[in-house]
């Protein structure tokens, strides 16, 4: 006679295995999003630097941007020579 079920050992198996893909899709949404601010940055500091550039023009003098010291902060801070 055949019994049915599963074992504990089984059991810790399936539940091993569950979390680690649920670990893997966790670190993966954190990695989306760190890209995604990523972005977000890099366009920033593409528009801070085209405008320094038509201003650079309009104003016929070298201009620079200052950048701040702490992370996450983007403030526009011309510099003048």
């Amino acid at each position: 006679m055949r019994r049915r079920g599963v074992t504990i050992a089984e059991l810790l198996v399936a539940l091993l295995l569950i979390s680690l893909l649920f670990a893997y899709g966790a670190v993966n949404l954190r990695g989306n999003r760190n890209s995604a601010g990523s972005r977000g940055a890099s366009e920033a500091l593409v528009a801070e630097l085209i405008a320094a550039r038509e201003r650079a023009i309009a104003e016929q003098r070298p201009v620079g941007l200052a950048f701040p010291v702490n992370p996450g902060e983007l403030h526009s801070q011309w510099v003048y020579q």
